[in-house]
């Protein structure tokens, strides 16, 4: 019995390991007119992003930051524009480096 849980456990870690690796990801986008790597996780490497026009920032009044405590692995959460591929417009997201 002790063996058949042990292996069900590791099996589980292997599963539920790769999962994570899977879900975190890095993409390159316009940030405030600037092509940058944005990762969804403090461990992923980031990509060298090819270079990229992106279209000129549309002015707007910046919203303002929620008081917190930054993700792990990071030391400053700002709100800046992003460039929504899909509608082609600069949205407002909280970006932390």
């Amino acid at each position: 019995m002790n063996k058949r849980f042990s292996t069900l456990l590791i099996v589980s870690a292997l599963l539920f390991g790769s999962a994570e690796i899977a879900l975190a990801s890095c993409k390159c986008a316009c940030v405030n007119g600037v092509v940058q790597a944005l990762c969804t996780s403090t461990l992923d490497i980031t990509p060298i992003c090819p270079p990229t026009v992106c279209p000129p920032v549309t002015p707007s009044v910046r919203p303002l930051t929620p008081i917190g405590v930054p993700p792990i692995g990071t030391n400053d959460c700002r709100n800046e524009q992003v460039l929504n591929p899909r509608t082609g417009i600069y949205e407002w997201r909280r970006i932390c480096r």
